[in-house]
């Protein structure tokens, strides 16, 4: 009997410009016209993370981003029965305060 190898639901793409770069951290920046999202990676024996990927955003497209990534998180808290979330933030309180103002 063969095994089926289980497909990744993650799309892949055809052509990247750049390869995939791992990131452990994340810094987010924002002026009135833009987020800016630096990506860094923590390397063992650094002092310091060392920059990955930086991301400029339209504050649309930044809003765009934190729901779809508010959808995924929940969907992967489901699934895996996992809290991602730091501790003492939790999805219905980001959910609700939204719906507030």
């Amino acid at each position: 009997m063969t095994e089926k190898k289980k497909e990744s639901k993650i799309p892949a793409h055809d052509k990247m410009d750049e390869p995939a770069r791992y990131a452990d951290n994340a810094i987010v920046y924002s002026t009135k016209k833009q987020f800016l999202i630096d990506f860094n990676q923590a390397l063992p024996g650094a002092e310091r993370h060392v920059n990955v990927g930086r991301i400029i955003l339209h504050p649309k497209t930044a809003g765009e981003l934190l729901s779809a990534l508010l959808t995924q998180v929940a969907k992967h808290e489901e699934q895996y029965k996992e809290g991602i979330l730091p501790p003492g933030l939790e999805l219905e309180m980001i959910t609700k305060k939204r719906e507030v103002h």
